[in-house]
């Protein structure tokens, strides 16, 4: 969650960074969770999930790699997230 708790997550930024439709839902899902309180990891995002678990996985590698999200934690089941200051995101 953002350190001022009344700011929303979401940052609009994400839809001029050029990336495919599916790492823009998952980056609005998590944004959704943490917004929440909920913990952003795959468990919590899967049954919210409409697409194809290759494209979940998919989409995750992508927000990753531009530093969207970080990985905190992972595990054989599980893995949790952290959505990154916007300052910190690759744009390409």
């Amino acid at each position: 969650m953002p350190p001022d708790s009344n700011k929303p997550t979401m940052d609009q930024r994400i839809f001029r960074m050029n990336l495919d439709v599916e790492a823009v839902s998952l980056y609005l899902l998590l944004c959704g969770l943490a917004d929440a309180g909920a913990t952003l990891s795959l468990k919590n995002v899967e049954p919210s999930w409409t697409g194809t678990p290759e494209d979940l996985a998919m989409a995750f590698e992508s927000l990753e790699r531009r530093r969207v999200l970080k990985k905190i934690l992972s595990d054989e089941e599980n893995a949790v997230f952290r959505i990154q200051d916007p300052g910190e995101w690759v744009k390409e």
